[in-house]
């Protein structure tokens, strides 16, 4: 069986706006609520926290178990990082400054996130009630994050018209108050209305609507991104909304399921009728023994790709397995261009310019390596196929120091590359002249996203597409900022593996150990069960967190 996994984040759609709509929605912004804003000015006193009688106010770092935070020389993400405070540790807060407190530090002055120090209490900020709603394009959102800066991480994201009481503004930035979130987070002030309440949503009685994404959506346990993932759901599910809770709606299925989605990609209504007279019909890729590309005389530019060239195209990249040529159509837009961009230049399902000279593309490379490799399978069993393995390994600079399997020996890198390339692919390539993809089209032996070829170079060449993945898993193995105090060598991998199924974005692999991320279900179980899979065939050493995982499922 095919993984799914595609180098990238894929499932969901990021909910980050693009520089050049930031600057746009800044003006915007600007020129529209100058005067209502004009009343919430910046906090003049910066140091508000409440003192004892010793001059500083006591807190305590809130952490997760075997996580840390780190301590820095100032306020801000920016200054260098001199030391670091666990779950609990006691801190003597000495100043304020923009959500940063200042503190003891071994006898001297240091600076930590007070986003994550509890038991600290802060001086009024707003003379009066204030209330903000989130006033963006819909479709977008803007990103919660745990300080004021754009440096700070993001937690979160608001879609546009949710509503939430405003703490404090400093430096064109709101602090916030947002349902289910226990601690105060901070949103670009560029994209805040500020209204006079924040007045409850409408009620919501049963009210029929559908999954509107261009991959999966995760249904949740709670309204926040922090709470375990139930289940994906796929595009155009249909579900009833039963309330709202800030930006998340609370959902309940047609199986009786309820849960929470996040609101930007939950469409009121049913959704549309498929169009299947969009396009031709995609057909088989191959005739015969040959690929319908090797036989095809591509146009001179993308001028030439008409709807039959299109699907022409599509059929020899593997997208005959897709239902017509619609969403044929809409996944190699996703896998090619990538949907997740807010200031995407293609139109999802329609055969556009963007979309023409991509396909030109993609199927060029196809018919240059199906040229260069005349063999009908390309597999483990191709001649030259431990060349390219021992090739892309020889490469690899970051495996785990001191891992090892059950037995005491060390793992290689070899080893790892075949463990990766038997849940992706089953190593193979392409079989009778057909490229092996996922339903999320992702291409070969190590199930490349095709929008990496600007990067990856041609990823229909299977020495290209095995070089690609053993670098990108190896870049992933690489980062050092996933280190916890609760990782092992065992741990890093499974965070690495993680990453190459599901996307090395999720805050979760920097802020928690392997072991809380497996236990709290923090990101998608497939990427949780991809890591395990892996490691337990390369017989590496489970732990007891993951034992019970897979005893769970």
């Amino acid at each position: 069986m095919i993984s799914s996994a595609v180098l990238h984040l894929r499932r969901i759609r990021p909910v980050y706006l693009t520089a050049a709509a930031l600057i746009c929605l800044m003006l915007f912004s600007y020129i529209s609520y100058a005067g209502e804003v004009s009343d919430v000015l910046d906090s003049i006193k910066k140091d508000r926290i409440q003192r004892g009688e010793d001059g500083a106010a006591n807190g305590s770092v809130n952490v997760s178990d075997g996580s840390y935070l780190n301590v820095r020389t100032g306020p801000g993400t920016n200054f260098e990082i001199i030391g670091r405070l666990h779950r609990s540790d006691s801190v003597k807060i000495l100043e304020e400054n923009l959500g940063w407190y200042k503190i003891n530090y071994n006898g001297s002055t240091a600076w930590i996130n007070g986003y994550y120090v509890s038991g600290v209490s802060l001086n009024d900020m707003m003379p009066v009630a204030v209330y903000g709603v989130v006033s963006v394009p819909d479709g977008e959102s803007v990103s919660l994050r745990v300080g004021a800066g754009i440096n700070n991480t993001a937690v979160d994201s608001l879609a546009n018209g949710t509503r939430f009481r405003v703490l404090d503004k400093q430096d064109g930035w709101y602090k916030v108050e947002v349902a289910g979130h226990e601690n105060a987070l901070w949103v670009n002030g560029s994209f805040v209305k500020l209204i006079d309440s924040i007045e409850d949503p409408p009620a919501v009685d049963n009210q029929p609507a559908y999954v509107d994404v261009d991959t999966t959506l995760n249904l949740r346990t709670g309204p926040s991104t922090s709470n375990p993932i139930m289940q994906e759901l796929a595009d155009r599910t249909q579900l009833t909304i039963i309330g709202v809770e800030g930006a998340w709606y609370k959902v309940k299925l047609s199986n009786g399921t309820i849960g929470y989605c996040h609101s930007s990609y939950i469409k009121k209504g049913v959704p549309p009728a498929v169009d299947e007279t969009s396009g031709p019909g995609v057909s088989d890729a191959v005739s015969g023994d040959k690929n319908v590309l090797e036989s095809m005389q591509l146009p001179a530019d993308a001028s030439g790709i008409t709807p039959e060239v299109a699907s022409n195209i599509l059929a020899g990249l593997g997208y005959g397995r897709f239902n017509g040529f619609d969403q044929a159509l809409k996944t190699f837009q996703s896998a090619s261009i990538g949907s997740w961009n807010a200031g995407k230049t293609y139109t999802r399902g329609v055969l556009d310019d963007t979309t023409k000279k991509k396909l030109l593309e993609q199927g060029k490379m196809f018919q240059q390596a199906l040229a260069k490799y005349p063999a009908g399978t390309v597999s483990k069993n191709s001649t030259q196929f431990n060349q390219w393995v021992s090739n892309a390994a020889a490469a690899m600079k970051n495996m785990p120091t001191g891992l090892m399997d059950n037995s005491g020996n060390a793992i290689s890198k070899e080893a790892l590359v075949h463990g990766i390339l038997q849940q992706e692919s089953g190593k193979y390539h392409w079989r009778d002249r057909k490229i092996t993809v996922s339903s999320a089209g992702a291409v070969g032996f190590m199930q490349i996203m095709p929008f990496h070829t600007a990067t990856a170079g041609n990823i229909y060449d299977p020495e290209a597409n095995l070089a690609f993945g053993v670098k990108y898993i190896d870049d992933q193995l690489g980062r050092s900022d996933w280190k916890t105090s609760g990782d092992d060598a065992s741990s890093m991998l499974a965070k690495a593996l993680a990453a190459y199924n599901g996307g090395p974005g999720r805050a979760a692999l920097k802020n928690m150990s392997w072991d809380e991320i497996v236990r709290s279900n923090s990101i998608p179980r497939e990427s949780i069960h991809y890591a395990i899979n892996i490691r337990k065939k390369l017989n590496v050493r489970i732990s007891a967190a993951e034992e019970a995982w897979m005893a769970s499922r």
